[in-house]
């Protein structure tokens, strides 16, 4: 991170073991975040999972998803500074 420029994603998020209902959401940055994931079925996604451990590698279970339904989601970090990184909106299906 350089000076005034906040946390950066080293792993862009990406999504981990799927099931019916259930998705994980993951990534990594380059200096230890907390972190929402806004998700749901329209846009700006309504719903929030946190991760409130600050940590370089972000990892938030979304449980209670509808089968056969997109959501959009995006992470958000949040670096010890206070320093907020939004991700790209994503959708899965």
């Amino acid at each position: 991170a350089g000076a005034g420029g906040g946390p950066r994603f080293t792993i862009e998020p990406y999504l981990q073991a799927a099931s019916r209902t259930g998705m994980t959401v993951m990534w990594e940055t380059d200096a230890p975040c907390t972190a929402v994931v806004e998700y749901g079925t329209t846009f700006p996604p309504t719903r929030q999972a946190k991760a409130d451990k600050a940590a370089t590698l972000g990892e938030v279970p979304l449980a209670g998803l509808t089968p056969n339904t997109r959501y959009f989601y995006r992470v958000v970090a949040t670096d010890a500074a206070g320093r907020a990184l939004a991700g790209r909106p994503l959708t899965f299906t």
